[in-house]
């Protein structure tokens, strides 16, 4: 729809997700006003948390703003959350240039989502070949509903044995597609705990949690690495 003017007020909670097609739409933050270009989502934060608006939201000339479901959006929404998320641990400049959302509220909107996505993936199937073959399904431009697919399915199954090489790959792909060096080191740990018997799967998660925790800068990945190297000695003995 076509709107200039208001589009929420100070104090109001915003009960409806937009996304801005084109025009100009003006936050007015704490840290003072904002300027949201097409693509942006309008009061995410607010949305989302369903917390009050500090100030009014509103379409300095005449814009066209489109509501959408969370349901499609929330993919995008974390992964441009989990990139401001790296910036901001890795101590780089902050920006909120992608991504418009007060500075303090980012890790409750990134657990907010995450919380969104793991209630989706609570539908499971009982059978646990019928649950790994639905992850399986799961198109990789959906990485972080896969994993959140996969933390379910050990809550679900946790004597499970099935889907340790499907774990490390999306492991590989979170790290190398997304960057997401927590998730990738949750995923690695996961397979280590629950396929402790299969060393090659083991191996190859060491190597990847060693090469993880390196590039991080983390002394870990000594460790690591260390154990990776008892554990191919390992396999060499048993050949």
């Amino acid at each position: 729809m076509k709107i200039q003017g208001i589009i929420f007020t100070t104090n109001e909670v915003p009960r409806k997700l937009y996304k801005l097609k084109s025009g100009k739409v003006r936050e007015l933050k704490k840290s003072g006003p904002v300027i949201l270009n097409p693509g942006d989502y309008i009061a995410i934060a607010e949305y989302l948390l369903e917390i009050p608006l500090f100030g009014d939201v509103s379409a300095i000339e005449e814009s066209e703003i489109e509501e959408v479901e969370l349901s499609d959006e929330f993919e995008n929404i974390l992964k441009r959350l989990i990139e401001l998320r790296k910036n901001k641990n890795a101590e780089e400049n902050f920006s909120l240039e992608d991504f418009v959302i007060d500075e303090e509220n980012i890790d409750n909107v990134i657990e907010e989502v995450e919380t969104l996505l793991s209630l989706a993936s609570d539908n499971l199937p009982d059978d646990e070949e019928e649950a790994i073959n639905l992850i399986e399904s799961i198109d990789d431009s959906k990485m972080i509903t896969k994993v959140n697919y996969i933390k379910s399915f050990f809550k679900k199954f946790p004597d499970s044995k099935l889907g340790g090489e499907l774990i490390l790959d999306t492991a590989k792909k979170v790290y190398s597609t997304l960057g997401d060096r927590y998730i990738a080191k949750l995923l690695c740990k996961k397979i280590i705990l629950h396929y402790s018997d299969d060393l090659n799967l083991c191996l190859n998660a060491l190597n990847l949690l060693a090469l993880v925790y390196k590039e991080e800068g983390n002394v870990m990945w000594l460790t690591y690495s260390e154990i990776a190297k008892h554990v191919e000695v390992m396999l060499n003995e048993n050949k």
